[in-house]
């Protein structure tokens, strides 16, 4: 009750200022375009006539997405069966980065080819599939490593232990290691299945 509107312009304008570059300007004010919105949900539900403006969304640009041959060169210029299966399971499957780092062994089903994501954006779980590479690879992975357990870490790695990996692949497969980044396998992703004419 004790909210001003000049409070959340503050807010607004401290969550937007700051940005290093025109690339985590843009993220922001994605962000922010989103939480505003949720904000002026939450005061309405709450009774409160706090005016929230709404931060503009960023003009769409174009998504970055990685070739097929671009993902047999870095599975080609893999090291070792890691490597190979943090690109298969990126690839085939969409995961976030972070979902993938938190996957346990018990969340991947062989049988059925499918994956359960416990730790979902928004604490969202649900359900995905996988293909043939990831697969092999994991098929691979779990040979090497016969003492994972259920609860034990599919992956076994910190976010920038996979950050770093993929970069390191990328300049082995020759590929400029800008455009290798986890949310750009998961373009790549989306935009194979946009492809093959999924909705």
């Amino acid at each position: 009750s004790q909210v001003t509107a000049e409070d959340v312009l503050a807010w607004v304008r401290a969550r937007l200022s700051g940005a290093r570059d025109p690339v985590e300007a843009r993220r922001r004010r994605n962000t922010m375009h989103y939480y505003t919105l949720f904000l002026r949900r939450f005061f309405e539900w709450l009774g409160l006539r706090v005016p929230v403006p709404v931060v503009a969304k960023p003009r769409g640009v174009s998504v970055e997405a990685l070739t097929a041959e671009d993902i047999a060169r870095l599975l080609q210029a893999a090291r070792d069966p890691l490597d190979r299966l943090i690109v298969a399971l990126l690839f085939e499957t969409g995961l976030r980065a972070r979902e993938a780092i938190e996957l346990r062994l018990r969340d991947v089903n062989p049988a059925s080819m499918t994956i359960r994501v416990r730790a979902g954006k928004y604490g969202e779980e649900r359900l995905v599939f996988y293909g043939p590479l990831t697969a092999q690879a994991l098929e691979e992975w779990l040979r090497l490593n016969p003492g994972l357990g259920p609860n034990d870490r599919l992956l076994g790695v910190s976010y920038s232990a996979l950050y770093k990996r993929l970069k390191s692949l990328a300049k082995r497969a020759g590929l400029d290691p800008s455009r290798v980044r986890p949310h750009v396998l998961r373009h790549t992703f989306a935009t194979e299945a946009l492809r093959r004419g999924v909705s």
